[in-house]
């Protein structure tokens, strides 16, 4: 089982769009996959309900688990990829499933936009991996011009991330997505982000 957790302690960087996306993306890949909606605002089953309900479900299950036990509730699962959603961390309580969604992964996606404050915020996300010992990987989300991009992934490099070669670039159908299964303009990225990911996972479940 590969499990990736899609984990951001800021909101509003697009990790149930990730999560739900690479899900997808891994889906199509022929793997069995489930994303587990960790987040108390639970917009990841909302938007599989939304789907289940316009006629257009989603090609994964989506289900709902918070708590410190996300280890032992991922181990129980029969899919073979499973990502964890997250939501933003604004309490202890959230602090302590987001550790759990960590312990629980073989790998941890961090999305990031490109701006000032998002690279002034990540650094707690990828500090939080390296306390539990996890890979960590930056995915950049809504990317524009290319000269920005460059901006944003030489103070990553410098930083010591890694950041994956895809991108997901800022189109409105991403955000139109919700709700509906995501078309292949949406699914296209997040195709190549999946195959990074799953390469780097598989790395990290079997060393």
């Amino acid at each position: 089982m590969l499990v990736v957790t899609v984990a951001n302690l800021k909101g509003g960087v697009g990790k149930t769009t990730s999560a739900i996306c690479l899900a997808q993306a891994a889906a199509e890949a022929g793997e069995t996959a489930m994303v587990v909606d960790s987040d108390p605002q639970g917009s990841a089953m909302r938007w599989g309900q939304l789907a289940l309900d316009r006629d257009e479900p989603l090609s994964v299950l989506v289900t709902a688990h918070a708590g410190a036990d996300l280890p032992r509730y991922v181990e129980s699962l029969s899919s073979t990829a499973v990502l964890i959603d997250t939501g933003p961390s604004r309490s202890n309580e959230d602090v302590k499933v987001l550790r759990s969604a960590i312990k629980a992964a073989s790998l941890v996606v961090v999305p990031c936009q490109p701006s000032g404050v998002d690279l002034d915020t990540i650094g707690a996300a990828l500090d939080v991996c390296e306390e539990h010992d996890r890979q960590a990987v930056v995915l950049l989300t809504r990317t524009k011009a290319p000269t920005l991009v460059r901006d944003v992934r030489a103070p990553l490099a410098d930083a010591g991330a890694h950041v994956l070669d895809a991108e997901v670039p800022d189109r409105a159908s991403v955000v139109r997505s919700y709700g509906f299964a995501p078309p292949p303009e949406v699914l296209e990225p997040y195709r190549a982000a999946w195959a990074e990911v799953s390469a780097l996972a598989r790395v990290e479940t079997g060393r």
